[in-house]
């Protein structure tokens, strides 16, 4: 064996210009045609364009090329790419070696080929055997192509042809050998064989202490081949016995010949991957039924008279085809996006596993066997699967594992029979967090406080805050969400929320309520509870409702009044307070000041708010409804007056507005609230 050299090789892979003719309308499985061409010099092309119009091969293996590089390139312009033919075709790396060559074309839409490096030449003592490493094309992987030996093995059926047959194919066999185990190779060509009784056949299909070269007959059709009618619809020579219109170099005597083969290595017996479609091996015009004639006689075989005549015209063998489906591509999406979930939910998401081999380019496609590997924090179905090109795919359920909180993220793999891509990566990630946890305490979770406003007569209640948090919270926690509020116990109405009550969301920042006592009642001790209704936040998956808070509410509403402060119809400073006296605790007066020293005052009463003229001092009103007068004491040297509570007051109503009236000036303060004791 040797590498193509300067010396032998007249050239790398040639650039043709790309044809500008379609493909035939229908796509066929990716198909490879070896023919002997008879010695082709310039010349019969019409009858080869009829032929690969018809077949449309994407790689078409040839023997017995005349002439070198040159007659090579015409064949390629002038049959392949010629204007009436196939179109799209590109020759693979050429030698001009011993004898007449072998030659690889490619359809450039269809098949890839590299160059010089996947090529090379095997020496025999009388012709080369080439060898090119070729793909479908749309493949990059090594494990996606083949290597495809064209050989044209000695001919004739003395022992010694025998002999030198079987040599020659020894030299393919230990070439294969090295290829290594599980490689993908065809070996094709006119092998002059008698019969599967020859040593030739066995070196390239029989099994030997190192296998890896070997390969099978799609057919299974073994025996004594040579003017054997029990083979007549395999026989490949000779198309032509004694009609006209073959080439004056054809041999004769009719179809009784099988000296044409493509055979395949083990693993392209299979279903998967790139490998041979049962069924589709053929003799290319052969229907069996022109054993010993030529393929142009009665009956018109299958393909037509034209074919059957372009047949016979063009070589003395015919065409062998074989059909091979193209590795299955595996695709599955980008990624599986989980978002945010909240523990102990429900996260799947659907992954749709589909088989995208080019059905449009390439009729048969393998069937892309796969399996699941899941990432830490995932769950994705076990076992085997199996999904046909174009198939429309297989939804697997992927669960993320939500039993603990935390950022999620890995590879899920799906291990498959794509060449290219063995192991599709499917991104996942997600985040499961933490349910939210309710507080009313910041040190601890705390479901129950007090708020107790104390002990106060009317108008010296101040309003109460409570802070409403989520303990422990950070960013793998779920805000909270407080969605109710309600007082309910004994005194409930006494009490608010200032601003009403709208649902809200509370994260790290605690969230502020502020409660109001209505110290409008009696005198007493009053209770109530504030019931806060939580639960997580409702737009993640997982959100449940959560234990209440409780904001256990007190008063303690004393008896007296207001302070009626500094005011006054002309802004003199008189003012009204309560005072107790006598060391009674009972004993519970008012006290006036800033009144004008020594003048009579007044100490009205009503039992609400109105507008009504004071007739002591005609132009001024009181701000009571139905006033009447409680005491009517003179101010002091200081202006001051002490006005104990009578007791009638006690058979008063409970609530009493009262307002203080200097006479001499006719100043009066506003009205103020008396409790009854």
């Amino acid at each position: 064996m040797r590498a193509p050299s300067f010396r032998r090789l007249f050239t790398g892979l040639l650039v043709v210009l790309a044809s500008l003719f379609l493909l035939a309308d229908s796509a066929h499985a990716w198909r490879i045609v070896t023919w002997n061409l008879l010695n082709y010099a310039p010349g019969r092309e019409a009858h080869y364009k009829a032929v690969l119009n018809d077949l449309q091969p994407d790689v078409l293996v040839v023997q017995e090329m005349q002439g070198g590089f040159g007659t090579a390139v015409f064949f390629l312009d002038q049959v392949l790419n010629a204007p009436d033919g196939p179109g799209g075709y590109q020759i693979a790396t050429f030698t001009d070696g011993f004898g007449t060559d072998n030659a690889l074309y490619y359809r450039t839409s269809t098949v890839g080929f590299a160059g010089n490096q996947d090529h090379i030449d095997i020496d025999t003592p009388l012709r080369d055997i080439d060898r090119w490493f070729i793909g479908p094309a749309g493949y990059s992987s090594d494990n996606a192509k083949l290597y495809v030996y064209s050989a044209h093995l000695k001919a004739g059926s003395s022992s010694s042809d025998e002999n030198q047959r079987a040599l020659e194919a020894s030299l393919a066999r230990n070439d294969a050998n090295t290829l290594g185990p599980g490689k993908r190779f065809v070996y094709a060509g006119d092998f002059n064989l008698q019969g599967s009784f020859e040593a030739a056949w066995a070196n390239l299909t029989g099994s030997q202490a190192d296998n890896d070269g070997r390969a099978f007959d799609p057919i299974n059709m073994p025996g004594s081949w040579s003017n054997n009618a029990t083979f007549a619809g395999i026989h490949t020579q000779s198309p032509h016995n004694n009609n006209s219109g073959a080439d004056p170099s054809a041999t004769g005597g009719g179809m009784d010949d099988r000296f044409d083969f493509i055979l395949v290595s083990n693993i392209m017996n299979g279903t998967s991957g790139l490998s041979y479609v049962d069924g589709t091996y053929r003799a290319y015009g052969n229907d069996g039924l022109h054993f010993n004639n030529d393929i142009n006689d009665p009956p018109t075989i299958p393909e037509g008279s034209a074919i059957a005549d372009a047949l016979h015209g063009a070589s003395d063998h015919l065409p062998v085809v074989a059909d091979f489906r193209v590795p299955a591509v595996a695709d599955a999406g980008p990624s599986l996006a989980y978002g945010t979930v909240i523990q102990g939910a429900t996260a799947s998401l659907d992954l749709n596993v589909t088989n995208v081999a080019n059905l449009a380019l390439f009729a048969e496609a393998a069937n892309l066997t796969y399996s699941l590997a899941d990432p830490a924090g995932f769950n994705a179905p076990g076992g085997a699967f199996v999904e046909p090109a174009g198939g429309g795919g297989n939804v697997h359920a992927v669960v993320m594992l939500t039993t603990t909180a935390g950022v999620k993220a890995g590879t899920l793999n799906v291990n498959s029979s794509d060449p290219d891509t063995p192991s599709f990566p499917v991104p996942c990630s997600g985040t499961v967090l933490r349910h939210a946890v309710p507080s009313l305490a910041a040190g601890s979770q705390v479901l129950t406080v007090p708020a107790d406003f104390g002990a106060h007569v009317p108008g010296q209640f101040s309003d109460q805050q409570v802070d409403v948090r989520n303990f422990g919270f950070d960013s793998l926690q779920a805000l909270l969400q407080v969605y109710d509020a309600q007082l309910s116990g004994p005194d409930a109405g006494s009490f608010s929320l200032v601003g009403g009550f709208a649902p809200f969301l509370v994260g790290g920042t605690p969230a502020p309520l502020t409660i109001a006592f209505d110290d409008s009642g009696s005198p007493g001790v009053y209770t109530a509870d504030l019931v806060l209704s939580t639960r997580d936040q409702q737009d993640l998956a997982g959100a449940t409702d959560l234990p209440d808070l409780t904001i256990q509410l007190t008063a303690d509403l004393q008896p007296g009044v207001q302070d009626g402060g500094p005011f006054g119809t002309y802004g003199g400073p008189l003012r009204l307070v309560t005072v107790r006296y006598g060391g009674s605790s009972s004993g519970l007066a008012l006290k006036g000041s800033g009144l004008t020293p020594g003048a009579q005052a007044l100490l009205l009463a009503g039992t609400g708010r109105a507008s009504v003229r004071i007739p002591e001092c005609m132009g001024h009103r009181t701000g009571l409804a139905s006033p009447f007068v409680l005491a009517s004491p003179r101010a002091d040297e200081n202006g001051e007056v002490l006005l104990p509570l009578p007791v009638r007051l006690v058979e008063a109503p409970a609530r009493l507005q009262v307002q203080l009236v200097d006479a001499a000036g006719c100043r009066v303060a506003d009205p103020v609230v008396v409790a009854r004791p």
